[in-house]
């Protein structure tokens, strides 16, 4: 998501080595292009959680990007 929203791979000014590994481990998360919804980190935060516990499910996620789809194409707008 971050790639989606940044235009770059996660992480492209980094070796990617056991030092990167080592930081993501203790908690490096990609960077958001500017201007990216702050709703759409959050659930992209969420899908990078540590604890695979709390990420969203797929039916989570596609639910959720259903409903922005809908949202987005005035669906909720009467």
């Amino acid at each position: 998501m971050a790639e989606l929203s940044s235009g770059k791979t996660p992480f492209y000014n980094r070796s990617h080595n056991s030092n990167l590994a080592l930081d993501i481990c203790d908690g490096l998360r990609p960077e958001f292009g500017k201007g990216t919804p702050e709703i759409y980190k959050k659930l992209a935060y969420k899908c990078m959680n540590a604890n695979s516990i709390e990420r969203p499910t797929a039916d989570e996620l596609y639910q959720v990007v259903n409903l922005w789809n809908d949202i987005l194409n005035g669906k909720f707008l009467g």
